[in-house]
């Protein structure tokens, strides 16, 4: 598992279940020790197959794991269950220029608060500005307004770039499949929309 990076975040999927946003806290060959960032509505246990997703410049890679033990305090030890790990491409998304807020909260998802703007926005990632106190390899909580008279959509995102005008580019990391369609519906809309305008 020395693929992982200790304080790396990651995703913990369990079966079917929703991934869970984990920060790595210790990693060797043969195990790794995960810190929950959100508690689980059902919390793994010892023996149970789980899978473990990194980001790499590659792309995504996944790891088939086994949980070991689990300490009850929101910690995770993981051990892999076969030799390797397979890289995957991350999809395509379109992605359009669009301004809208942005509630950023970079403590957890109960820290407190910080208004930010989008610049772009895609099914994959989000270009913020107003968030100069997030640098490369940080992630935050998002509540992204899509100005549809809807809740927020609510995402676990990492910063991958510091960009122009100090903006920072951000993948997202966990999302919802609901609200990940929300995103991708409303980037198709505003691409729709500045088609007809420029054509005319």
């Amino acid at each position: 598992m020395n693929r992982l990076e200790q304080g790396q975040t990651v995703l913990l999927r369990l079966g079917a279940g929703a991934a869970i946003a984990a920060r790595v806290d210790t990693v060797d060959a043969d195990v790794a020790v995960l810190v929950l960032l959100t508690p689980p509505l059902r919390p793994p246990v010892a023996g149970q197959p789980a899978e473990v997703e990194a980001t790499s410049k590659r792309g995504i890679v996944r790891f088939d794991v086994t949980i070991k033990d689990v300490d009850g305090r929101g910690t995770v030890r993981v051990a892999p269950r076969a030799d390797g790990a397979a890289t995957v491409q991350r999809r395509d998304f379109v992605r359009v220029d669009a301004v809208v807020p942005v509630v950023v909260r970079d403590g957890g998802p109960d820290g407190p608060p910080h208004e930010a703007m989008t610049l772009n926005v895609s099914g994959g990632g989000l270009l913020l500005t107003g968030v100069s106190g997030l640098q490369e390899g940080d992630s935050a909580f998002v509540a992204i307004d899509l100005e549809d008279g809807s809740p927020p959509v609510e995402a676990l995102v990492t910063v991958v770039r510091i960009a122009e005008r100090n903006s920072r580019a951000v993948r997202i990391a966990s999302i919802s499949a609901r609200d990940e369609q929300r995103i991708v519906r409303f980037a198709f809309a505003r691409e729709r929309q500045a088609r007809i305008a420029r054509d005319g």
